[in-house]
């Protein structure tokens, strides 16, 4: 039996805040070195962007102004700036204010944002940016085979359909490793 297939060189499952920002950090990555662009895909198993983020999370800007340096002028979904914050410690009745707040605690300077809206927002970034975007399609299986003549492929199906397949994963997976491994350098330092 013949399937129909698309092929891709990278294939990420999964079209959450990770997924979509490891898809636009292969596309900048691939931008700077020049040469062809990469075929990316990223499969979601939600109807819509943004659909199984039902929470809202307090966000350290840094990370998403090394992804997106003009995230503010471009529209992100900043719902506030974290102005001032408070710990207390609950007792039956009563709350009494620490005096002081615990590092980890302390967001001061983050941003307070809808996971739902941030990630639809990242969608139409990753769109603009030339990366296929498939909404509906888990990954139901995903499996490596070895039969092209250049890296690994991955077969993901859903109800014995390949929906995509993806090659020279390798390559471009040591490329991010790469970045990351810069990345938690840089962060190490500051």
């Amino acid at each position: 039996m013949e399937r129909e297939a698309l092929d891709v060189d990278v294939l990420i499952v999964g079209g959450g805040p990770a997924g979509l920002s490891a898809a636009l950090t292969l596309a900048s990555l691939q931008q700077s070195r020049g040469g062809d662009p990469l075929a990316i895909a990223v499969l979601e198993k939600a109807r819509e962007a943004g659909a199984h983020e039902l929470s809202g999370a307090v966000l350290d800007p840094r990370a998403l102004a090394e992804l997106i340096p003009d995230y503010r002028s471009t529209g992100a979904p900043i719902e506030a700036d974290v102005q001032k914050e408070h710990v207390y410690m609950l007792a039956a009745g009563s709350k009494i204010a620490l005096p002081v707040i615990p590092p980890p605690l302390r967001n001061h300077g983050n941003h307070i944002v809808s996971l739902n809206r941030l990630t639809k927002w990242m969608a139409s970034r990753v769109e603009e940016a030339g990366i296929d975007f498939f909404t509906g399609f888990p990954g139901v299986q995903c499996r490596r085979t070895r039969d092209q003549p250049v890296g690994t492929s991955m077969v993901c199906e859903q109800n014995g359909l390949d929906i995509l397949q993806a090659g020279e994963l390798r390559k471009y997976a040591r490329d991010l490793e790469g970045a990351a491994d810069a990345q938690a350098r840089n962060r190490r330092r500051r």
